[in-house]
């Protein structure tokens, strides 16, 4: 009877001690997530920041705790089952500061990701978490599949066409951590800027079908005439190198046929002061207000030209985020898509005012329309052109063709 009292104790004690083991798995694990969000910070030029080291060390710490108790012989099944979802929580808490560490340094921190990986294999199979190591070492098997798929192509360039619209990539290129792209948008009809949002063109791309990489927003390094059909383009992309084959994707913004509201103003000359009035028009449930017309020397420009300054207000609708320049479009009384910069833009919920300058205006210009657009009509008029299994071009080297300029051509 006595000894079956103390077995009795034993088991409660032991009962009593995985309850305060489990109770401090979880809290760690609520503070890891409730922290996470604190790691997914991205600086250029990149830095370590501490919310990274802070996240990822109590991931570690909860995943070591959880394998080591999990291993425990007298822990039961609803018990074990709980620190597996430890685990599975904790890693979701690191994936945070790893995803940021990539966007920032365009690579994994490797030694922190085979460390893990070591450890969900090694101390699952041994700690009674079997399924977590099996499904650890089929990740790592697709991982390197997909990282080891020849591109479908071995040169380029390559096309795709979108309605009347085709993107060439002429050449892929690295250096350093940087994949350069060069491509060009080309119509079959004149009117390329007439027609296409050239200024706000879109990169994203991603390696092993599932980890994204960031680029930046293309530049046009050969500036073409109005009735132009081509445009000549370069990016930065951050393509990880380890892989044989990178997908692109590369969004061209069109002008919808009808803005969601217009405003006409005149020029000012550049001898004439400030037009001391407002301008407005309501259309598809925004407010367009132009104001505070001006002709300043620029400030995006050298040598300093003489432009057109404005402000530019859009109220009752909520900004939801689109870049403001994105949401307007300039012409000259023939309709010429004028060139624009801005200083600033606010948003909020009561709409956004954005204060802009309008550069190399034409002689002839004497009035101006600001055409606005709601977010709805931009994202219904997006041509997105999908580049898969490109080749990864290594280290100083190139792949493809240099885009053949007008000068090259003779024109």
């Amino acid at each position: 009877m006595a000894g079956s009292t103390k077995q009795q104790s034993r088991q409660s004690d032991r009962s009593t001690s995985e309850r305060v083991w489990v109770t401090l798995v979880l809290g760690l694990v609520a503070v890891a997530v409730v922290l996470s969000p604190t790691a997914s910070s991205v600086r250029n030029p990149p830095r370590v920041y501490p919310s990274w080291l802070y996240v990822g060390g109590m991931g570690f710490m909860i995943i070591a705790i959880a394998l080591w108790r999990s291993g425990r012989p007298t822990v039961r099944w609803p018990v074990r089952l709980g620190y597996g979802l430890s685990i599975l929580l904790a890693i979701l808490a690191i994936s945070v500061p790893v995803f940021s560490y990539f966007d920032s340094y365009h690579d994994l921190p490797w030694p922190v990701v085979v460390l893990l990986l070591g450890l969900l294999i090694i101390g699952g199979w041994h700690r009674r978490q079997r399924w977590l190591a099996i499904s650890t070492g089929l990740f790592i098997v697709l991982w390197g599949i997909a990282a080891l798929v020849p591109p479908s192509t071995q040169g380029l360039p390559t096309s795709e066409t979108v309605d009347d619209l085709t993107v060439t990539i002429y050449a892929l290129s690295r250096r350093g951590n940087v994949c350069f792209c060069d491509f060009v948008v080309a119509t079959s009809l004149p009117g390329l800027r007439r027609d296409y949002d050239l200024d706000h063109i879109q990169i994203g791309g991603k390696v092993c079908a599932f980890l994204p990489f960031r680029a930046w927003s293309p530049h046009e390094w050969d500036l073409q005439p109005q009735e132009a059909q081509r445009a000549y383009m370069s990016a930065y992309t951050f393509a990880p190198p380890w892989t044989r084959s990178l997908d692109l994707a590369i969004t061209v913004p069109r002008w919808p046929r009808q803005p969601a509201v217009s405003v006409t103003v005149p020029v000012p000359t550049a001898t004439e002061g400030p037009i001391d009035r407002s301008f407005s028009a309501k259309g598809e449930g925004i407010v367009l207000t132009v104001r505070d017309l001006r002709r300043p020397p620029s400030t995006n420009h050298l040598p300093a030209v003489r432009c057109l300054g404005l402000t530019i207000r859009y109220s009752d609708y909520s900004y939801s985020g689109y870049g403001g320049l994105g949401l307007v479009r300039v012409t000259d009384q023939e309709g010429r898509p004028l060139g624009r910069d801005g200083h600033s833009f606010t948003g909020g919920p009561g709409g956004a005012v954005l204060e802009a300058e309008v550069s190399f205006i034409p002689d002839s210009a004497t009035h101006i329309t600001i055409d606005a657009y709601t977010p709805k009509q931009r994202e219904a008029n997006l041509l997105v052109f999908r580049f898969q299994r490109l080749p990864n071009p290594p280290q100083d080297a190139k792949i493809g063709t240099d885009m053949a300029l007008p000068d090259q051509q003779g024109g």
